[in-house]
């Protein structure tokens, strides 16, 4: 099995990746396998607030230590301040990455907040 590299992402990974650039400011980092994007997250500024996004494909979800190191790297890469994260699908592998990665969950709410 070869090793997907991390490295940040740039302008055409996020369009070859998503079909369109997202509408706010992102800092991104990408996951790359065999020549091809398995995984793209970050952190994108959206009014005043930061907010985490990641999206995996299945065969992404092979290495998950690298996808850990990958997203703590995002999340680390912003300083203490504020990150804000919304959980997808509330699958308990979604929750226990935004434990490993220090969020915690707001109360009465399902927003996660780290800092």
């Amino acid at each position: 099995m070869n090793a997907a590299e991390i490295r940040p992402a740039t302008r055409d990974d996020i369009l070859a990746f998503y079909g369109r650039l997202h509408d706010h400011t992102v800092r991104a980092w990408v996951g790359i396998l065999d020549e091809k994007i398995i995984g793209l997250g970050g952190v994108l500024f959206y009014r005043g607030s930061l907010v985490a996004f990641a999206e995996f494909t299945e065969e992404a979800r092979r290495f998950p230590v690298t996808l850990v190191k990958a997203c703590r790297a995002a999340v680390n890469s912003i300083g203490r301040a504020p990150i804000y994260a919304v959980p997808e699908t509330g699958r308990r592998e979604e929750i226990r990455l935004f434990e490993i990665l220090g969020f915690r969950r707001m109360a009465d709410t399902t927003v996660w907040r780290k800092n």
